[in-house]
């Protein structure tokens, strides 16, 4: 996902190209803090499985002497499911516009970890969309492309 964040930050048009400090700053520098991040994170995790004796390598090669893979299969799924739920944002803030689309990612995420109760989810994902909105939309004045299947824009947002 950092690696497609960074590639869509670096499309983002600016006045001149040689210059460091541009519209495309902020986001390739949080996509390359992301991608930092997650490296460091299933590094971290995997030393510290190994170190426990509980992976023997990337593979289920381990299994045989006790032990097991480093990264499991619910752990692959997860992964799987956040880059698909990237993937599915990009087409869904295209087709419907930025609050339906984070909406809907919202709280699929926080579906995807763990937190299960209806009114919680509808309560953190309104909540969390509306922050956002305000703070990127209205204070920072980003425009917001109308979507070309929904058009919230007649609504006034």
């Amino acid at each position: 996902m950092g690696i497609i964040a960074l590639y869509l930050a670096y499309t983002i048009e600016t006045f001149e190209e040689e210059i460091l400090v541009g519209p495309r700053l902020v986001p390739m520098a949080i996509a390359v803090l992301g991608i930092a991040l997650s490296v460091l994170q299933f590094t971290v995790t995997w030393v510290r499985h190994v170190k426990r004796g509980q992976a023997s390598d990337f593979t289920n090669s381990g299994v045989n002497n006790g032990k097991q893979s480093a990264v499991s299969k619910t752990d692959v799924l997860r992964m799987s499911a956040i880059i698909i739920i990237g993937f599915v944002y990009i087409w869904l803030f295209s087709a419907t516009g930025y609050l339906i689309a984070t909406a809907i990612i919202m709280a699929s995420l926080l579906v995807l970890f763990g937190i299960r109760p209806a009114g919680k989810v509808a309560v953190l994902t309104i909540v969390g969309t509306a922050v956002f909105y305000i703070f990127f939309i209205r204070l920072m004045g980003i425009y917001s492309p109308p979507g070309w299947l929904v058009n919230l824009e007649m609504f006034g947002l």
